[in-house]
């Protein structure tokens, strides 16, 4: 488990670094660059939050994790 947290944690940060370059990419000639990175370092930031978000909550109520199972 700690493998897949420490996982989701590096993707979370990449997603971060991502979305920032994107925001700060303001030449005309990478434009279309930065809406893809803008994109791309959202879906990761959703995609590693949510998923940390639900190990967490798993974590803290065993009983819903079990009732998921």
């Amino acid at each position: 488990m700690l493998k897949k947290k420490s996982f989701y944690v590096m993707t979370l940060l990449i997603g971060i670094l991502l979305l920032i370059g994107g925001i700060l990419a303001k030449n005309a000639e990478v434009r279309n660059l930065a809406g893809v990175l803008t994109g791309v370092g959202a879906g990761l930031i959703g995609m590693s939050g949510a998923d940390l978000w639900m190990r967490w909550f798993e974590a803290k109520n065993p009983e819903v994790m079990r009732e998921n199972e």
